[in-house]
């Protein structure tokens, strides 16, 4: 596999090309890291897999774990031009709480960063930010009467 690391304004735009596999996965990983401790630490990062290749699933799982890794970052990282291939296995690996955005071109993902959503809490506390509590809406509880039956008397048999 092939990765190209350029930037754009403070986006970090990776292009994947080649093949997937378990070798190149690790590779992978050491550059992806090498270029972001370059560009400052965690920011905004675009994966262009347009020209990537799905060769089977001996790398799958590991490839999946560092995409996960930037996942866990302040801004999640977008993924622009993916195959259908890879569009399963995202779909697949992903979960409510670390959602992988997909988007048709990299033009579409590099402006979705202007509507990234604020940082989680869990992130905020580990960054140093001081804590923003949370208030519930207070719901008044209905109040639940008991259901009182009549009591009916039978009066005794005439003998």
């Amino acid at each position: 596999m092939i990765l190209r690391a350029r930037t754009d304004g403070s986006i970090v735009i990776f292009e994947l090309e080649g093949q997937l596999d378990f070798e190149t996965t690790q590779q992978f990983h050491d550059a992806c890291a090498s270029v972001m401790t370059q560009h400052g630490g965690a920011g905004r990062i675009v994966f262009n897999m347009d020209r990537l290749r799905f060769v089977g699933s001996s790398g799958i799982n590991q490839f999946i774990r560092v995409l996960k890794a930037f996942n866990g970052g302040p801004e999640r990282p977008k993924y622009c031009k993916v195959s259908p291939e890879f569009e399963k296995l995202l779909r697949a690996f992903e979960t409510a709480r670390s959602p992988f955005e997909v988007f048709p071109e990299e033009s579409a993902a590099m402006a979705a960063f202007a509507t990234t959503p604020p940082i989680p809490m869990r992130l905020q506390s580990a960054m140093g930010m001081p804590p923003v509590k949370k208030t519930k809406p207070r719901v008044k509880k209905p109040v639940v009467k008991p259901v009182v039956k009549p009591v009916v008397k039978k009066d005794p048999p005439l003998v």
